[in-house]
Parts: C-alpha cells; structure tokens; sequence
C-alpha cells in the first residue's frame, strides 16, 4: 500500500512522494480528486488559491474551476505530493500533458500565488502571478475581486462565529 494512504498523516506529513493518477474531479479552482491503486484522494494544488465558489463575481469562480476540468479531468497525471494541510488534503503539484496545471491556473489569471513561496522554493509562483498582472488577466483585472480568496474565507468565518 502506498504510504499516502496511511492513517497516521505525521508519518508521511513531510515526505515528498511522485505518483501517476487519475484526476476524476474538481471541486473548485484549486482542489482535485484523483484515483491512485482504486483509491480516491483529495488534491490541494500546492502554492495556488483560486476564488471561492460563492465569492463574487461567481463567473471568476467558476471559470477557475473550468479551467482546472480541462486540464485535469479524466487525465492520467504526474502528481509531486509535498504533504498534508490541516484538512488532510494531499499538497500537490499536477504535472499533466504536459502543463504544469498549477503554474497555468496562475499564468492565466485564474488563482492568486500564496505570498512567501519562493522562500519555500517555489519560485514559478509569484512569476507567474506577476505575469498576469502585467497582462490583467482574470482576477487581475482591475478590480475584478473584491478581496483575495483568503480574505474572503477569514470574513465568511467570522459572520459564522
């Protein structure tokens, strides 16, 4: 059994791991399921954050997901795994036909960089997001969002609270 099946995730937490799957669903922008050894696993796209679901305007939202169907979606691809985030999803970067899907997502203006990547060694991140900056594509144009995904997530839990 591959060891990201585990039960105990600080087991492998920290481990990079590289395997080949099917990716058979999108959520949103930004996260995935895919099928490994007749197992479903749930994908986090590492060092991206697409717009939420719900956010406005929904179009954004859904043009992200869209996106990340087209690319993915019933596709076999290579997936460098870098971990575990607090939902137990699996931290990924999707490698398929021969895109880099998560660097496209950003390229494209469909997700927003995390900040500080390049510190992680992630520098393709903020070049990218840059890029389509200076492109004004999607989220980037003008003011297309309102706030960023993360913002939006920290003002939704608070209503809840």
């Amino acid at each position: 059994m591959c060891s990201i099946f585990k039960k105990e995730s600080s087991q492998w937490s920290n481990k990079k791991q590289t395997i080949r799957a099917k990716i058979v669903a999108c959520h949103d922008g930004d996260t995935c399921k895919a099928l490994h050894n007749s197992k479903k696993i749930t994908l986090r796209l590492l060092g991206i954050d697409a717009p939420e679901l719900a956010q406005e305007p929904v179009a954004l939202s859904k043009a992200s997901r869209e996106r990340l169907r087209a690319l993915t979606v019933n596709k076999l691809c290579t997936l460098k795994i870098h971990g575990l985030d607090r939902y137990k999803r699996h931290l990924t970067e999707i490698h398929c036909s021969k895109n880099f899907v998560n660097k496209t997502l950003v390229e494209e203006g469909l997700a927003y960089a995390y900040p500080g990547l390049h510190q992680r060694g992630l520098d393709w991140a903020e070049s990218a997001e840059l890029e389509a900056r200076k492109k004004q594509l999607g989220i980037f144009q003008g003011k297309a969002l309102k706030q960023t995904p993360w913002e939006y997530r920290k003002n939704i839990n608070k209503r809840t609270l």
